[in-house]
């Protein structure tokens, strides 16, 4: 009996045995399978991956300048900043800079497509790219990368060098009906930007494109953007003024520095406010107009008032030059020239508003070709009269 239940345990045995070895081989070739499968899709990600980045690898493209000097033949110019900067939305946008090699390019390496604005910096004048303190720039917006095509390289004619400085000399035909001699006429040169900076500026033009060239107060000229002329024609600059502030710190020049010219770097000039000023008024002007920013002036045609503001900073664009593109004539002492010794001989003088804008913006050119005489014509002080059927009270100073 015993017999009989040892055999009948064997067989038992050995049949779980091979039932054990026969899960055992299920599970092996199970977990190969399990295997080879995820092998499979760790390779089928690989290849996604190096899909993905060949793709995007493809989606770059060169960005490359050749910068020139003069003209399209020119030698390579070299040490130029440049700023490419992508637009779109905020979490897209990036700059990157380059400077230009001996061989004149400028590399800005592989960038994503899209829409970009460059910037230029000679490497003259000190300046910076991220903030435009002084020296010559160029600009062009709206460069296209687009993907799949190869950036086309274009070729950005440059100046050889900075632009020289050149005697300028001032022709002012003064008003009739004051006595020239108590009088200056103050140039201000300064213009605001988009930004709300004032600065101090002129143009050149290269081969059709043109650079601008912001200047630093700090110039071996000193000239500050500012400058007295007198009735002889003589002429100084007046140094070291804050750009944003108006007149402060003027004094009545001794007529042994006024001189028959100044110098002035080669450029195209404007001149967006001229002032008629009297002389024992010079040393204070900046504190009267700081008392009286906003200033009613006539448009050209004399059919409506409008408002100047005498700090160039805090001009609004809808008088600002580069809209209207017009100089605006200030006369903020004339109360006193038009009732002692003005045009008119009256106990009750009209309403006088204290400017009126030019027909067009007085625009110079400097060069080393030519001979700089830039010509001035004072309205005449009738013009300032405000007509009777326009609302307006006048402005003028003292």
């Amino acid at each position: 009996m015993s017999k009989k239940i040892m055999t009948g345990a064997s067989v038992v045995m050995a049949v779980c045995g091979i039932a054990i070895v026969g899960l055992g081989w299920e599970l092996v070739k199970e977990n190969r399978e399990v295997n080879q499968q995820i092998l499979k899709e760790l390779d089928e990600l690989k290849q996604g991956q190096q899909s993905q980045a060949l793709s995007a690898s493809e989606s770059l493209n060169q960005v490359v300048f050749q910068l020139v000097q003069n003209d399209k033949n020119g030698k390579p110019a070299v040490g130029f900043i440049g700023k490419l900067t992508k637009g779109g939305k905020q979490l897209e946008t990036f700059a990157v800079e380059a400077v230009s090699d001996e061989s004149g390019k400028l590399d800005f390496g592989k960038l994503p497509w899209g829409k970009y604005d460059l910037d230029l910096l000679a490497p003259w004048g000190g300046g910076s790219l991220f903030r435009w303190s002084s020296g010559e720039f160029y600009q062009q917006s709206d460069l296209m990368v687009l993907p799949g095509r190869g950036f086309p390289s274009p070729t950005i004619v440059c100046p050889a060098a900075a632009p020289e400085e050149v005697p300028v000399k001032f022709q002012v035909s003064w008003p009739a009906g004051i006595n020239s001699d108590n009088y200056y006429l103050l140039c201000d040169f300064r213009t605001r930007s988009g930004e709300g900076e004032v600065l101090f500026e002129s143009t050149r033009v290269i081969q059709q494109e043109t650079w601008l060239y912001i200047h630093d107060n700090d110039m071996s000229m000193n000239q500050g953007g500012v400058s007295l002329v007198n009735n002889q024609n003589q002429v100084s600059n007046i140094p070291n003024l804050f750009l944003g502030m108006l007149f402060e710190g003027m004094k009545p020049e001794n007529p042994a520095k006024m001189k028959p010219s100044l110098k002035m770097l080669e450029g195209h000039y404007i001149l967006p406010a001229i002032y008629l000023v009297r002389k024992d008024r010079l040393k204070s002007i900046s504190k009267d107009l700081a008392n009286n920013v906003y200033s009613q002036v006539l448009n050209h045609e004399r059919e409506e008032l409008v408002f100047f503001h005498a700090l160039p900073k805090l001009r609004s664009l809808s008088d600002d030059f580069k809209k209207d593109r017009t100089t605006t004539f200030l006369f903020p002492y004339h109360k006193n020239a038009f009732i002692a010794d003005g045009p008119l001989d009256s106990k009750s003088p009209p309403k006088i508003a204290s400017g009126i804008e030019l027909p067009e913006m007085l625009e110079f050119n400097a060069y080393t070709h030519q001979d700089n005489v830039w010509k001035i014509k004072l309205p005449e002080l009738e013009r300032l009269i405000i007509p009777e059927e326009i609302e307006g009270t006048g402005t003028g100073l003292f």
